[in-house]
Order: C-alpha cells, then structure tokens, then sequence
C-alpha cells in the first residue's frame, strides 16, 4: 500500500512539474507588441492606435487627425499612404535593399552604402544610417541632422515587430521614428545651422525589461513625453 502512495505521490509531482515546465514554456514564447502610444508635448496629448496583420507587421497608425497605412510585398514595405486619398510613398528593392523611392510622380533613386549602412536619395539632399534595425541618424536639406542613441540592454516598443527592415514604418510616417524603435532610444541629437542640442532620455521599463514612459529632455526642458501600452501575442 505505502508503495502505492509513493509510486502515486511522484507520479503526481511529475506531472505538476510538468504543468508548470509547459505553463512556462507558454508565457516566454508569448511577446508583447506596442499597442497604444500616447505622446504629451507642449500641453497637449495624442494618442495613436498601432494596427497589425496576421503576421505582427504595422498596418497603420492611426490618430484623430490622420492615418498612415502600409502595405507589404513579400514582407518588405512596399506602399506608405496618409489617408485613402493621399498620394503615396511607393518603395522599391533590388535583392532586398531599398532602391527607389517614388512620391507624387517624382522618382528618387536610392544609393546604398553597405559599409555605413546609409541611403542616400539621389538629387535631393536627404540620407538616413542604420544601427541595427533602428535609425542611427536623418540628414534633410544637408543643414538639419538628427542623430540617436539606443539602449541596447532593454526592449523598445518595435522589439518583436517583424518584419527585418523596420525604418519604412518610422521614417516615412511623420517622425515616428523620435519615438518608435525596436530599442529604447537614450539620446536624441538635433543639429541645425551649426548649433547642436541634446536630449537624453529618462526611461521606464515593466519588469521585462519592455519601454513604458519615455521622456527626452534637455537642461530640464521636456521635448515630449511618451507613453507604451502593449498587448500580449
């Protein structure tokens, strides 16, 4: 009898363990995606509705005053429109890099630099660089820079956002790039007219290390503040 209830008893643990091993399984292949974003600036708040397919990739972002929306070709950002009847951004690739862009019939050939891991658009005086995924800097009208640092130790609200290329969902959609990246930026540098100003981050992460409240400031003077709200896929 007693070996019964023992033979029962480690029975019952190994499956207990065993639970608890695929409850865990469970939570750590679950990830979270950036649902909300509400963005406080001078006195005045928006908020904006992150939209997905059924692959997690950013369809839209959507505002009380505007909506931007992407369409993918083989997971690559292929469209950028504002609006249903706005003229859009169409993107285009040769062997997976961005090789063109075209904007109200005006077509821009791009060229990439694999070693700086920059785009310049040729005949306008516009490039941006990579770090990683995210932007590492934007150069518009050879007078105007933003430059950005990244807190690589901690997951930005794009963390788990496919697709590989994420700069077409922040760069060409109203600045999205100040405050969507798949790290947490630290600082952001802008430079104007020979004058350069620094804002550094004050960050707050959940106890997952995910970005919740963001806000850039310089000698005490607040840029903006943001706040995350992710949902659980």
């Amino acid at each position: 009898m007693l070996k019964k209830i023992s033979t029962l008893l480690l029975l019952t643990v190994a499956l207990v363990s065993c639970s608890k091993d695929d409850d865990k399984s469970q939570e750590s292949s679950r990830r979270k995606y950036v649902d909300r974003v509400i963005i406080e600036q001078d006195g005045e708040s928006e908020v904006v509705q992150v939209k997905y397919n059924n692959k997690m990739q950013i369809t839209s972002y959507v505002t009380d005053r505007s909506t931007f929306s992407f369409q993918y070709e083989n997971d690559r950002v292929v469209k950028v429109m504002e609006g249903p009847d706005s003229n859009p951004y169409n993107l285009y690739y040769s062997n997976g890099v961005l090789s063109g862009v075209d904007h109200y019939s005006m077509p821009y050939t791009v060229t990439y630099n694999n070693s700086s891991k920059t785009y310049s658009f040729d005949g306008v005086d516009f490039s941006f660089g990579l770090t990683g995924r995210d932007i590492s800097f934007v150069d518009q009208m050879g007078d105007t820079r933003e430059s950005f640092t990244y807190d690589t130790a901690k997951k930005g609200p794009l963390h788990n956002v496919e697709p590989e290329n994420l700069y077409p969902v922040t760069l060409f959609s109203e600045f999205q790039y100040l405050y969507m990246s798949a790290f947490p930026i630290k600082t952001i540098s802008l430079e104007s007219e020979g004058v350069r100003t620094t804002y550094v981050a004050e960050n707050v992460y959940d106890d997952e290390g995910y970005l919740i409240e963001a806000t850039q400031s310089n000698a005490g003077n607040q840029l903006f503040k943001v706040t995350y709200e992710y949902i659980t896929k």
